[in-house]
Parts: C-alpha cells; structure tokens; sequence
C-alpha cells in the first residue's frame, strides 16, 4: 500500500488480516477505506474484467465486515458497562 494508494484488494485484505487478529479498530478503518473505493452500486461503468474482480470485493462484502465490527462494538461497550457497573455497586 506504499506504492498504490488507491488498491482496494489491499485494503480489503488488510481488513480481513486485522480482523482474523482482534485488531477491530483497524481492520474497521481498513475497510471503511476500501468502502470509499469500491465502486458502489454502480456498475455501468466498470469493464467486464473489472466487474469480476470487484464482485469478490464488493460493497457488500465490505458492509458485511463493518457490521461483524459494529457487532464486536457493542459487545465491548456492554462489557465496559457491566465492569463500571460492578465496580460502584
């Protein structure tokens, strides 16, 4: 990603790496960047070589992460909770 910027196969791929070892802070930044690179929902566009490549990176893909990390979101934040609560009661 040093040399390409703009590579969302990267970014996806850094995402799922930071996932598969508990780092949701960034794999969630890794994929809300390829989120802002995929192209979307439309795919006039696109070349058909193109529209295969990004099919397996595609925005749903990327949403289908963002929502296992909003889920680990919560679950943290009801565990932080449950700490504080246990703390001043």
């Amino acid at each position: 990603m040093k040399k390409d910027k703009t590579s969302l196969k990267a970014y996806f791929r850094r995402g799922q790496a930071h996932m598969s070892l508990n780092n949701y802070e960034k794999a969630k930044s890794d994929f809300l960047k390829a989120k802002e690179l995929s192209p979307q929902e439309d795919k006039r566009y696109l070349s058909f070589f193109s529209l295969i490549f990004y099919s397996k990176y595609s925005f749903s893909s990327i949403e289908a992460n963002l929502k296992k990390i909003a889920v680990w979101e919560k679950q943290q934040e009801t565990k932080t909770a449950q700490m504080y609560k246990n703390m001043f009661s």
